[in-house]
């Protein structure tokens, strides 16, 4: 065998193993998964950084076309709340889709914060306790916002309903 002919055959082989390596077919599948969750991890998207945390606005990639990001990336969705108000809810992305954390009302009206009266909260859920997931009901009466569509909103007050506490505006009494 000449030295060219070995050389060409050494560089057939070479460039068949590399096929094989970029195909994910020269590594054990487990490896090849995690590459797959490494490169999805880092797709492109959109997010809002919450306690130095991002959370993007969907689980699905953006940029390549393709692709889920990885299970448990933090994700951010507009959904309504135990209030009934529609706004940003976070959860861990799970196949491509956003899961809510779900939260427990564990919290007593004592443990609410103070409430600025010139700009109020929107809606009457405050969390006591940010690194558990457990939310309580701002006490009947307390001054808030009540979302109406988008950005819209209107001045209320917390009132009681059922089990829950809304932010509703307050109906006029007619006059006498």
């Amino acid at each position: 065998m000449t030295p060219y002919t070995a050389l060409r055959s050494l560089t057939s082989a070479a460039a068949i193993f590399h096929v094989f390596f970029t195909v994910g077919m020269g590594m054990p599948a487990s490896e090849h998964v995690q590459s797959l969750a490494r490169s999805s991890a880092t797709c492109d998207g959109d997010f809002v950084p919450i306690k130095l945390q991002n959370h993007y606005t969907s689980c699905k990639c953006k940029g390549r076309g393709q692709g889920n990001r990885q299970n448990g990336s933090l994700c951010i969705k507009t959904a309504l709340g135990h209030d009934k108000e529609l706004t940003g809810k976070t959860g861990k992305c799970e196949g491509g889709e956003c899961v809510l954390t779900k939260f427990d009302n564990n919290c007593t009206e004592s443990q609410a914060p103070p409430v600025d009266e010139k700009n109020p909260p929107v809606g009457c859920v405050f969390y006591c306790d940010t690194t558990k997931p457990i939310f309580g009901y701002f006490p009947v009466g307390t001054r808030c916002k009540h979302i109406i569509k988008g950005s819209k909103y209107v001045n209320a007050t917390c009132v009681k309903s059922g089990t829950e506490t809304l932010c509703r505006e307050m109906s006029a009494y007619p006059a006498c």
